[in-house]
């Protein structure tokens, strides 16, 4: 008795192209850099440096996960400089207006 069934044969499954939660957050953080007060950015560029820390300790050695923790990176740095300037320059003027009334 013969099979009509056709061959089973197995085909390659397509790559799924992941992002990485760090990836999205590192993006994130840059962008509410320069369009938001820069505390958002802050928080956001801590929770993708942490989640890019668990990545690279689970051994994903996704390019885009290392791409985030870097821009997580960069976020965490560049708007810890600017909320530091912004109070510099808020106790400046502070000073200013004291010295003044003085």
């Amino acid at each position: 008795m013969h099979s009509t069934r056709e061959p089973y044969y197995e085909t390659p499954e397509k790559e799924q192209v992941r992002t990485s939660p760090a990836f999205v957050l590192g993006i994130l953080s840059l962008v509410f850099l320069l369009i938001s007060p820069q505390i958002i950015s802050l928080v956001l560029g801590i929770i993708g440096l942490v989640i890019g820390a668990r990545d690279r300790k689970r051994g994903d050695s996704c390019i885009r996960a290392e791409a985030g923790w870097t821009m997580s990176l960069i976020g965490v740095v560049l708007s810890s400089i600017m909320i530091f300037l912004v109070i510099a320059i808020i106790m400046v003027a502070m000073t200013a207006i004291m010295v003044s009334v003085i």
